[in-house]
């Protein structure tokens, strides 16, 4: 009997703590569909990523890391790491939040085309400086065509 008990005081202690455990969330990728128009000024914008399901148990509230790059008539002007993460709050599945980026004014009198890509992280890791390597994960998850001075 007494070790029954003792069993039953570590399963409540472990479900208690468990229960305390945040989780980390697979990152869903917007698809591109409409095509933006920006000033020659430039500006600032947003794409928006969606929590989407649990993936793991972790010790903080967080998405997936991903890798989000701004490209100018293809040329990369920016490559950015995004780990979202919401100190003191919880994330659910289907919260979304916005990943602010700035289109750099345009000096020239042509149009240009203006593309963000992302690229997410395998395996649930966090990075710090580039996501992957490989090109051909990147999602095309926001455009635009910059109008021209």
């Amino acid at each position: 009997m007494k070790h029954f008990l003792s069993f039953c005081l570590i399963a409540v202690i472990g479900t208690i703590f468990t229960g305390c455990l945040s989780d980390t969330y697979e990152v869903m990728l917007p698809d591109s569909k409409d095509i933006i128009t920006v000033p020659a000024d430039g500006g600032a914008y947003s794409f928006t990523v969606v929590a989407g399901p649990r993936t793991k148990t972790s010790f903080e509230d967080r998405l997936w890391s991903f890798e989000y790059r701004i490209s100018v008539d293809g040329n990369i002007i920016d490559q950015r790491i995004a780990n979202i993460s919401i100190p003191n709050e919880r994330i659910h599945e289907g919260d979304a939040f916005n990943v602010d980026f700035t289109v750099p004014a345009n000096e020239t009198a042509a149009q240009r085309s203006i593309m963000v890509e992302a690229l997410k992280a395998e395996n649930g890791n966090r990075y710090h400086y580039h996501v992957d390597a490989d090109d051909k994960g990147w999602k095309l998850v926001w455009q635009g065509v910059q109008l021209g001075h």
